[in-house]
């Protein structure tokens, strides 16, 4: 890892520590161990159909790449539409963005209503 990993990472330590738990929160891909993510961006829409609606929840999150490397080594497409459990909420990743630093993903999650 470059000095500016280094930095980058030390930073994202130190911010952890000082939010605790509250600034984070654990992301598990096809039930695999526990990543600490904070979420980015969080966006909700709902389209009436007939019949229905259809309510969808889209959620990014950031987490350390070399943290994310080390539970997840599989190439990203592996784990592309698979279930993910963020703070009891289920979704499908649906975009994995690794840089050097840190790795975001995007979650998509949807929940049909009559």
């Amino acid at each position: 890892m470059s000095t500016l990993a280094d930095v980058a990472a030390g930073a994202l330590r130190f911010a952890r520590e000082s939010l605790g738990t509250s600034g984070s929160d654990s992301l598990s891909i096809d039930g695999g161990a526990p990543w600490l993510v904070t979420r980015a961006e969080e966006r909700h829409s709902r389209d009436f159909e007939v019949g229905g609606q259809n309510v969808e929840s889209e959620l990014v999150v950031v987490g350390e790449s070399s943290e994310f490397l080390t539970l997840y080594s599989s190439p990203p497409a592996d784990y592309l539409g698979k279930s993910a459990t963020l703070g009891g909420n289920s979704y499908r990743v649906s975009e994995i963005s690794r840089g050097e630093f840190f790795t975001e993903l995007s979650l998509a999650g949807g929940l049909a209503s009559p």
